[in-house]
């Protein structure tokens, strides 16, 4: 009789999570818009500048520090370091800074960021990359030496 119009709990459930994840990718890409406004800003101090530049370089960058094809954790790096550092970044900026800087993203085009900033994203991980492949090799080098 009425069997099409119920849902399944499991359903329900699916549209739950998208909806919240639709929604944290939306608040990051206006944080992250509102950070770049603040890095910008003639009267931002140096500190948040610094940490807004390296929030901004590693979530736009093409590559990860933990690549995306590692089952789960692959993610997880993506939506816990980028908050942190949405997050780190905004307790560093003036409030005034911010609240202006809001106000700009809110009519920000968010693509533009991946055209300025894509580039330093990827030699900062790729230095992070290069510096753990370096120390690996210094300590691999220093216990042969030791033997």
């Amino acid at each position: 009789m009425n069997r099409g119009v119920k849902k399944s709990k499991y359903k329900i459930f699916r549209e739950k999570i998208t909806f919240q994840l639709k929604r944290l990718i939306l608040w990051i890409k206006t944080e992250l818009a509102a950070i770049y406004f603040a890095l910008t800003d003639a009267k931002c101090p140096h500190l948040p500048r610094i940490s807004a530049f390296l929030t901004l370089a590693y979530a736009v960058s093409p590559i990860d520090l933990i690549p995306d094809f590692i089952p789960v954790v692959g993610y997880l790096d993506d939506l816990a370091l980028v908050p942190a550092g949405i997050y780190i970044t905004e307790k560093l900026i003036p409030v005034n800074i911010l609240l202006n800087a809001r106000i700009l993203a809110s009519k920000f085009d968010y693509r533009q960021l991946n055209d300025k900033y894509g580039a330093y994203g990827l030699a900062l991980v790729a230095s992070c990359y290069l510096a753990i492949i370096l120390a690996i090799a210094y300590y691999l080098l220093h216990a042969a030496a030791l033997k």
